[in-house]
């Protein structure tokens, strides 16, 4: 340490007067102990400042730009707090660097609340900054290989239209008529020619679209934004990415054939459960059943979304009719053993659930109605129970 550094803690220490001036050579984030050669000042406290002055410096050198604050801004205001901290130099005031003027008064305590809060906010910007430039990389991913599923699906229709005519053909070949052969023969000519001829345009029109796809990805990884797709209460994914992620089942089911199950969940008698302990106490209650929800649906490919009121929706990818079913009702279970703290009073809720299957063809809006019947079943035929609709047609 130098000994215009040494000189400030000995002020400190020993004196009231106005502190010695350190040079620009003497910084206070030496890669050196801070209390090197002074081992008889040296206090355990005095350790733990320096130890706390080195990770504000290793933040600031470590730092990058966020969208609202350069990296070389952020390293500055951390030097600021390390000088403040160990030499009592002003603390910055609103994420500023403090001036080096005459006039600059030094304080006589050290502001750690207001330190912390700062390292706090920051790792907050960053742990935000970081989730939505992960975000939008997945949502670029993700319309990138549906554009590329969707030129697959396309390709494997007209494959089988022109199977279809093959097979025409070989009928007609069987047969004794030769007229009937004759028009089979013009008609397959006439789609095979079609098809030829509309091949060329789809591809030029699927390729632009795949441009468009990768230009759109570009910015938005180099504008990072992403909207929030979390319900304020619950902490669920909201109904908006519920809707995508059920789109992008459907998407599998077409490409790779993937199964997939849906269970709508709805809280029991919730508006009794409102009326008896108020709207804090409904909301414990459904944070509870959604966190219950959450640890009985560990899978990272399941989703645990908030579908609507007290509704809750979990859809389950690569999951058979009897093992959604099976997990449904030990889930039941589970929120029966619920002893919610509200106050001095506990609440105990229960569910019911409806299952649906995807269909092979089927839709994401006819999906979640044969669900949502099955979940108006199981309300009907008492509530507290599991119901699997019917396989879809």
């Amino acid at each position: 340490m130098t000994g215009a550094l040494l000189d400030v803690f000995k002020w400190k220490r020993t004196s009231t007067d106005s502190p010695p001036v350190l040079s620009p050579t003497d910084s206070v984030l030496s890669t050196a102990p801070l209390f090197a050669g002074t081992a008889e000042i040296a206090t355990p406290d005095d350790e733990a400042l320096d130890a706390f002055a080195r990770v504000l410096r290793a933040l600031g050198q470590h730092a990058f730009d966020l969208e609202q604050e350069s990296a070389i801004t952020f390293s500055q205001v951390c030097e600021a707090w390390a000088r403040h901290l160990l030499i009592l130099a002003p603390a910055p005031t609103d994420g500023a660097v403090p001036s080096n003027g005459a006039a600059q008064r030094y304080f006589e305590s050290r502001e750690w609340a207001a330190a912390l809060h700062f390292v706090q906010a920051r790792r907050q910007k960053e742990q935000q900054h970081v989730n939505k430039a992960l975000g939008d990389l997945r949502q670029g991913i993700w319309a990138f290989a549906q554009s590329l599923g969707t030129v697959l699906v396309e390709d494997q229709r007209a494959d089988n239209r022109m199977k279809a005519q093959i097979d025409r053909l070989k009928l007609a070949v069987e047969q004794p008529s030769t007229e009937d052969l004759k028009k089979e023969m013009m008609s397959a000519a006439n789609s095979l020619s079609e098809m030829v001829g509309q091949r060329p345009q789809a591809q030029r029109v699927r390729l632009e679209e795949l441009g468009a796809r990768v230009t759109d990805l570009a910015g938005q990884l180099r504008d990072a934004k992403q909207e929030n797709v979390r319900d304020g209460l619950t902490q669920l994914t909201n109904r908006k990415g519920f809707d995508e992620f059920m789109n992008r089942m459907v998407f599998m089911r077409d490409v790779f054939g993937e199964a997939a199950a849906l269970l709508i969940v709805d809280a029991d008698h919730f508006k009794k459960v409102n009326d008896m302990y108020g709207h804090p106490g409904g909301d414990a209650a459904l944070r509870a059943i959604a966190d219950c929800l959450v640890r009985n649906f560990p899978r990272k490919s399941d989703m645990v979304a908030r579908y609507g009121g007290e509704e809750l929706a979990v859809v389950l990818p690569d999951t058979s009719p009897q093992n959604a079913v099976r997990l449904a009702e030990r889930t039941r279970l589970a929120v029966r053993e619920l002893q919610i703290p509200h106050g001095s009073q506990a609440i105990g809720v229960t569910i019911s659930v409806g299952v649906a299957q995807i269909g092979r063809h089927e839709s994401v809006q006819s999906w979640l109605e044969r669900a949502d019947q099955a979940l108006y079943q199981a309300k009907s035929q008492g509530r507290d129970r599991v119901v699997a609709a019917s396989e879809a047609e």
